[in-house]
C-alpha cells in the first residue's frame, strides 16, 4: 500500500467522510482525537464504525484512536470489533514501547495487529 497522501476526517461529520472518499487521496484517517469534542466520541465511534462497514471501499480506511493514556482508547479499540479499519493511527506515540503496546491491546480484542502508524511527533519523548 502506497500511502503519499492522507486526509484526516472528522469522526461525528459523516457527510465529510463521503466527500473524502471521492478525493483522490491515497487514504483516509477516520479521526476520534483532536477534531472530535469530548461530548462527541461516542457518536464519532458509531458513525466511524458505520462507514468501515460499507462496500465497497475506495480507499484504504485509517482510525485514529485516543491516546493510549487518555482512558478512551479502549473504548476507540471496542468499537470496531466486528468491524477492521485498513490500520491505525497511534497519537502521542512515545517509541517502540507505544506501539507495542496498542498491538497487545488489539491482540487481547482478538483484532489483527496490523497496520499501525504511529504520530511520533506529539511529544519531546517521542523523538528519542
Amino acid at each position: 500500500m502506497r500511502l503519499r497522501s492522507l486526509l484526516f476526517v472528522p469522526g461525528d461529520r459523516p457527510d465529510r467522510m463521503q466527500k473524502a472518499a471521492i478525493s483522490g487521496a491515497d487514504a483516509l484517517i477516520l479521526d476520534l482525537e483532536d477534531s472530535v469534542a469530548a461530548d462527541r466520541k461516542s457518536d464519532a465511534r458509531v458513525h466511524v464504525a458505520t462507514f468501515l462497514r460499507r462496500e465497497p471501499r475506495s480507499n484504504p480506511l485509517f482510525v485514529r484512536i485516543n491516546p493510549l493514556s487518555s482512558g478512551l482508547s479502549d473504548q476507540d479499540l471496542a468499537a470496531f470489533a466486528d468491524v477492521s479499519p485498513d490500520g491505525w493511527v497511534l497519537p502521542k506515540a512515545e517509541g517502540a514501547e507505544s506501539v507495542i503496546e496498542l498491538g497487545r491491546r488489539l491482540i487481547t480484542l482478538q483484532m489483527p495487529a496490523r497496520g499501525i502508524l504511529p504520530i511520533a511527533t506529539e511529544t519531546a519523548a517521542a523523538a528519542f
